[in-house]
């Protein structure tokens, strides 16, 4: 979730709920018409086979403070995990990540927590 598109509300949105089947959330379906959206089809109402009334949308890409965008937050993700404090919320966005200028999935790549861990571990020796 290091960057996502989220709506007015500053909420990230679940592509399910706001796309038909087969469709994404993008950065570029997320800036489209200057951010302004009307929502007729979503995967959940397609799949019960109920109608969605439309309904307008507000979005905009958004970033978290924690990321690795540029070398200086970078390191200060990687101390901050060091120094075990917010470890698991970084570890948790990395995992929904899905690739670059995509809308995050929830446990996308479970595989990365074992990267975590591993440095969690190896920061643990060298902070003592």
């Amino acid at each position: 979730r290091m960057l996502y598109c989220a709506d007015d509300g500053g909420s990230m949105l679940d592509s399910a709920y706001v796309l038909p089947p087969g469709e994404e959330i993008t950065v570029s379906w997320c800036k489209a018409d200057d951010s302004q959206h009307t929502i007729t089809a979503s995967y959940y109402h397609t799949s019960i086979g109920v109608a969605v009334p439309a309904w307008n949308l507000s979005t905009a890409w958004q970033q978290d403070l924690n990321n690795f965008n540029n070398v200086g937050t970078a390191l200060w993700v990687l101390f901050q995990m060091a120094s075990c404090e917010g470890w698991s919320d970084v570890m948790w966005q990395a995992s929904d990540a899905v690739g670059i200028g995509k809308q995050p999935r929830r446990d996308a790549n479970q595989y990365i927590a074992f990267l975590f861990i591993a440095f969690m571990i190896l920061g643990a020796f060298l902070m003592l």
